[in-house]
């Protein structure tokens, strides 16, 4: 029973998760550093009338037609993005990829774009008569439409031809958002949801997944009523501690030879079913059972109510299970008392007396360690799991939270990848940097501990990262600048890599833990065995402290006798405000911890985007050839983070698009200039190397800042 139990739970969890991530403007300078994103260079062609343009745009420009009308662009070159904005009966025709595969239209009329090479998204905003035009049948991609009407797609290859109109849904007014895949000659166009860090679904595939989900428990309800018999419930008086469960007579089995699905109330056949009579403060008034009461009564709990007195004295085993709260067995990780979704606030008095409390605790212990949750990265625009449908955040509910509620978040989220560090991911960085701090072990996956410049030795990511891969064979670690996670099975890890290494070239598994799935184990001693049983104080910021076994880490810690400081807005169930070795402070994780951070006289860091890159040079009578590596900035470890080389020698450049990166020089090169492409999630740009070919390897570290988006460089 309790495996069968615990897979209801594992397939449940595992259907239900999905990614975490709308915008709060953070202290510092994060909201300004957003705005810096749109700062690419740019070609700009604005109200041109009549004319044929020719466009020569460099690698990292961002094209922008606004307000043309009747005219002819040409863009023969690489472009990080076009736009094309408020034009009428323009043609642009597009000889070359955009380096992001992204083109927008938006509020344009009469407008044909022409392309040969691969778009993957399209997106158009309140656009009539517009003509995509695809001469080669691979390059359309998904075509996003908000408000518009007249959209047609056309095929003009060897291969294929054919014209597709993309419907127009009676609810586009609206203002929602949908999407067109085309195939074979159709097009399929679906209602848009954005659920999650960004993560974006379709109308119909979240019905599918809802339905294979009712289906599964469907199938499991049929397995444990056919597997089980379910004994007729005993007088209260005859379920004891030496009492044996009632046994099944004939009678009942003939009465039930069809097993019924469990919690199912059987319906009469020709009148309505009645009420149950519960006992009450008030004789006269009838009660009908609600939730917990009707599974109190239901045959299942009444059988393992029955059995409880066989079970014989068990060793205690903790699974890596979430907590869920009691209740009907179905898998739902929401908090269901709507006491425990309340959000509460400090008055500033308050929280002034438990900053000063908190920094004399800190400043005092020996090994003080972090527990971080969702909760810190929601002033990134990353929603978190467990906030109520009133939540005060302006990410809104957490995705448990709507799925219980069969909500959608009504406004977009950041992606993962883009979200930058909040002041408390750099305030941890500077208590890492001055020692107060020994070590943070965190909930999250959304990789922004490592960005913002923590050590890998300095932090334990219990359920993954999203941005890092392992080898299956020899565990060998890839941090990657992008998503990692391929596979559309839960339970699936493997990505479309393989390990570097020429001696083992093992397939790479993203590192997510799903629930119901393992958690790393060097991440698990590291939280634990080397920190956990060691620390004297545990500070819990954003995390309601609901999943195993995460959560055990500041048990452990007060347990040994030390100190737990909880930041949450939500109260936990694992710490009470009676107890004098326990401090809860109810306000956002920013605001603590700025409070803090002027409190200990630490000021903090402003976030730069750091990279390591190693250049080395392989000489030989017919030539020489150039490896450029990306590294993490802390661990001899590959991280790629560069997408493109271009390697210029006298007047001849040479040019690498893949890992990894190697160009093939005349054997005489000397000095050379490198121009490293990266993914430009922070909107950087190229930047130039010099290097002179030498037989020894050079590690450059390399420091982009996001206000002024300038890149710094040193020789390491």
């Amino acid at each position: 029973l309790i495996l069968i139990a615990y897979y209801i739970f594992s397939i449940k969890a595992a259907m239900a998760s999905t990614g975490t991530g709308s915008v709060e403007p953070n202290s510092g300078g994060n909201l300004s550093s957003m705005a810096r994103l749109f700062n690419k260079p740019k070609k700009v062609y604005e109200n041109t009338r009549d004319e044929s343009v020719f466009v020569s745009p460099m690698p990292t420009d961002m094209i922008y037609i606004r307000s043309c009308e009747g005219c002819e662009f040409f863009v023969q070159d690489k472009a990080a993005k076009c736009i094309i904005e408020k034009c009428n009966n323009v043609t642009v025709r597009l000889d070359s990829f955009l380096l992001s595969g992204t083109l927008e239209l938006i509020g344009c009329k009469g407008v044909t774009v022409s392309t040969k090479v691969q778009l993957p998204t399209i997106s158009v905003d309140g656009c009539e008569d517009l003509q995509l035009t695809f001469r080669e049948p691979r390059a359309v991609g998904a075509v996003y439409t908000v408000r518009s009407k007249g959209v047609t797609v056309r095929i003009i290859s060897p291969e294929q031809k054919f014209e597709l109109k993309l419907p127009t849904p009676e609810e586009d007014g609206k203002g929602f958002q949908y999407v067109s895949m085309i195939s074979g000659g159709t097009a399929v166009t679906e209602l848009c949801i954005r659920e999650g860090a960004g993560y974006l679904t379709t109308q119909k595939k979240l019905k599918e997944a809802l339905a294979r989900e009712k289906e599964i428990e469907k199938q499991i309800e049929k397995y444990l009523t056919s597997a089980i018999k379910i004994s007729k419930p005993a007088n209260k008086s005859g379920v004891g501690k030496d009492s044996q469960p009632p046994s099944i007579t004939e009678a009942d089995k003939s009465a039930d030879q069809v097993p019924k699905p469990v919690n199912q109330v059987p319906k009469p056949a020709t009148e309505d079913p009645k009420p149950v009579v519960v006992p009450t403060d008030n004789p006269e008034v009838e009660k009908t059972p609600s939730g917990d009461e009707a599974d109190e009564q239901s045959p299942m709990a009444v059988a393992f109510r029955a059995m409880k007195s066989e079970l014989k004295p068990t060793v205690t085993v903790e699974t890596q299970l979430p907590i869920v709260p009691n209740g009907g067995g179905k898998f739902d990780p929401s908090i269901k008392d709507e006491e425990e979704k309340k959000e509460f606030f400090d008055s500033e008095e308050e929280l002034t007396r438990k900053v000063g409390i908190a920094a004399s605790w800190l400043k005092k212990s020996k090994h003080a360690i972090t527990f971080t949750g969702a909760g810190i990265s929601t002033s990134c625009g990353i929603p978190d799991f467990r906030s109520g449908m009133n939540t005060v955040l302006p990410t809104g509910p957490g995705i448990w939270e709507l799925r219980a509620n069969e909500a959608f978040r009504p406004s977009r989220t950041v992606e993962l990848i883009k979200a930058l560090p909040s002041l408390t991911h750099m305030s941890l960085v500077k208590l890492h940097e001055v020692g107060l701090v020994k070590a943070t072990v965190s909930q999250n996956v959304d990789g922004l501990h490592r960005r913002s410049g923590l050590r890998p030795s300095e932090l334990a990511e219990l359920h993954g990262n999203t941005n890092l891969e392992t080898c299956s064979s020899c565990s060998k670690q890839y941090l990657r600048d992008f998503e990692t996670r391929e596979a559309r099975h839960v339970f699936d890890h493997r990505t479309s890599r393989l390990c570097d290494d020429p001696e083992c070239r093992g397939v790479l598994n993203d590192s997510i833990v799903n629930f119901g799935e393992n958690l790393p184990q060097n991440e698990v001693s590291k939280a634990f065995e080397d920190h956990a049983e060691k620390a004297d104080l545990c500070i819990v910021m954003g995390s309601s402290l609901r999943v195993r076994p995460a959560c055990e880490v500041p048990v452990i810690v007060q347990r040994n006798g030390g100190k737990v400081i909880v930041c949450n807005l939500q109260k936990v169930p694992q710490f009470q405000e009676s107890n004098k070795h326990c401090l809860l402070v109810f306000c956002k994780c920013d605001d603590f911890m700025s409070r803090l951070m002027k409190k200990l006289n630490l000021e903090v860091s402003p976030f730069f985007l750091k990279r390591r890159v190693k250049i080395s040079a392989t000489k030989t009578e017919e030539s020489c050839e150039i490896t450029i590596t990306g590294i993490d900035p802390y661990e001899d470890t590959p991280f790629s983070f560069v997408k493109h080389v271009i390697v210029h020698h006298g007047d001849a450049t040479f040019e690498s698009t893949s890992e990894p990166h190697k160009v093939t020089l005349p054997p005489n090169a000397k000095d050379i200039h490198i121009t490293l492409y990266f993914h430009g999630h922070y909107a950087e740009p190229p930047h130039t190397l010099e290097y002179s070919v030498t037989s020894n390897t050079q590690v450059l570290n390399l420091k982009y800042s996001i206000n002024n988006g300038v890149w710094e460089s040193s020789t390491q």
